[in-house]
């Protein structure tokens, strides 16, 4: 019976010795992470943040008192202009408001090219502090309302 206890504990002690190896430097009561959902982890897509610069001002208007316009172009290239024209006569709900969405492309080290614009000017040069709308034809605008035609950068 000595030989039969003294069996049994050595069975114990080593069961639980092989045990504790298996375990050892790991929390038990913590899920394990396989190496695969570790790396997988690891490797996950890293999305840079978009950034937006957002332009604002009066410009001169043929038929009206003048156009509250705003710009936004965000650094993945898209752009959004909305344009309120002040005191032009209504020709209906909407009329006298507009918003275009599309793409811009920079030229050089300052001209700003929304694509795809028909109705309006596409062509901007863009500083620190402001863009400047150009002519039709891509020109700096001349004359007394020159300085008119610059749309300055928000915090917003």
């Amino acid at each position: 019976m000595n030989k039969f206890v003294y069996m049994a504990s050595v069975l114990f002690f080593l069961s639980c010795a092989n045990n504790a190896a298996k375990h050892e430097g790991h929390d038990t009561a913590a899920p394990m992470i396989s190496d695969t959902a570790a790396a997988d982890h690891t490797m996950a897509e890293v999305k840079p943040m978009v950034t937006a610069d957002h332009y604002y001002g009066l410009l001169p208007c043929a038929d009206c008192s003048g156009i509250q316009t705003e710009i936004t172009l965000t650094s993945d290239n898209k752009y959004v202009i909305h344009a309120i024209y002040e005191g032009r006569k209504s020709a209906g709900p909407g009329s006298n408001e507009f918003s275009e969405e599309g793409t811009w492309m920079q030229h050089g080290t300052d001209t700003v090219h929304l694509q795809g614009r028909k109705s309006g000017p596409a062509m901007y040069i863009k500083t620190d502090s402001s863009i400047i709308q150009l002519d039709m034809k891509g020109q700096r605008i001349t004359g007394q309302l020159a300085e008119k035609y610059e749309l300055k950068k928000t915090g917003k």
